[in-house]
């Protein structure tokens, strides 16, 4: 009986320790990233909540690959590279507005490149272009309110 309880109460224990919580993201609220120093930022918000955030918001698009900080002249941007529900592939970037103390929230302002004919894939940096194919890339400029999203971590 002795040996029992003490199997169930380590079998419980392993259980509630390798149980993650939800996260929840909020971008009308939640700082995305801070300065570390001039020239580098560091990303607060775990890359697949802003994942799930970005395909809830965005009607087309039916996963996201990545998610990562990255810079562009002097401002901050999410990178996402997706794929829209015709399997074209699509960069998003998702500027980021800096406050005076150096964090970072997400903005409206969203710059979407994605492939036509034969192009597999476009990169947004310097502009957007093929980078892998024979195809072309479609540049658009819109304004989108990424949606509060519960995150659900796989154990």
């Amino acid at each position: 009986m002795k040996y029992t309880l003490v199997s169930l109460l380590f079998v419980f224990l392993g259980q509630i320790a390798g149980a993650q919580r939800a996260t929840t993201f909020d971008p009308a609220t939640d700082v995305v990233a801070i300065r570390k120093n001039t020239d580098a930022i560091e990303m607060l918000v775990d890359p697949e909540a802003l994942s799930l955030s970005v395909r809830e918001s965005m009607p087309g698009i039916s996963s996201v690959d990545s998610v990562r900080l990255m810079r562009f002249g002097r401002s901050g941007y999410l990178l996402a590279h997706c794929r829209s529900n015709t399997e074209t592939t699509v960069t998003l970037a998702i500027l980021l507005a800096e406050t005076s103390a150096g964090t970072f929230y997400t903005d409206q302002l969203v710059i979407s490149c994605s492939s036509t004919g034969n192009c597999r894939e476009c990169s947004l940096t310097p502009a957007c272009a093929c980078v892998k194919g024979s195809g072309s890339c479609e540049q658009s400029v819109r304004l989108i309110n990424l949606k509060k999203v519960t995150f659900y971590p796989r154990n």
